[in-house]
């Protein structure tokens, strides 16, 4: 009779996995069909269930299965918004003296690389952490960001890329104006 608990243990265990992605939604599984590779799907469904980036070993093959499963979720005009796509325009939130642990930074990253999220939910969970600091040039790294992410999701030209150096020197010089400002006081 001793055995009966850890043989039903034993079985509740084997199936939790199907338990737990029975609540996985139909659009859900049908991402995580296309996009995700058959070694990582498991893993895939429940980053996109619970919002979080895939974070597969394969980092080229993370960021695709990432833009295919917002596709995927929300259509190609949402790739627009932010997604993988634009993760380079968090990079105006790196050192910036006012957020001297780059939160700001790393919540950028997260979001663009959450597939789940929806677009203008990771636009807003961006602008909610730069929120918290009043600076003026905070507000402009924010206008950085998203001058950024314009320009990236509209480059299909040399000049277009031309225009994002440009963009990163205009932005470089805010924050070095933050950073002179911050040791000036």
């Amino acid at each position: 009779m001793a055995r009966l608990p850890s043989i039903t243990y034993l079985l509740l265990l084997s199936l939790l996995p199907f338990l737990a992605s029975a609540g996985y939604d139909k659009a859900s599984r049908a991402a995580a069909k296309k996009c995700c590779p058959a070694e990582e799907r498991r893993r895939c469904m429940q980053a996109i269930e619970f919002q979080f980036r895939l974070n597969f070993r394969n980092k080229t093959a993370e960021r695709a299965a990432s833009i295919c499963v917002q596709r995927e979720l929300y259509s190609d005009e949402s790739l627009s918004v932010i997604s993988p796509k634009t993760l380079h325009c968090c990079n105006v939130f790196f050192n910036d003296q006012s957020d001297r642990n780059n939160v700001c930074f790393n919540t950028c990253q997260f979001a663009s690389l959450s597939p789940s999220i929806k677009p203008t939910r990771k636009l807003a969970i961006i602008r909610e952490c730069r929120a918290t600091n009043r600076l003026a040039k905070a507000r402009s790294l924010r206008r950085c960001f998203d001058s950024c992410r314009k320009t990236l999701n509209g480059a299909s030209s040399l000049e277009d890329i031309l225009m994002k150096r440009q963009l990163n020197d205009n932005c470089a010089a805010v924050k070095k104006e933050m950073v002179n400002e911050n040791t000036n006081n």
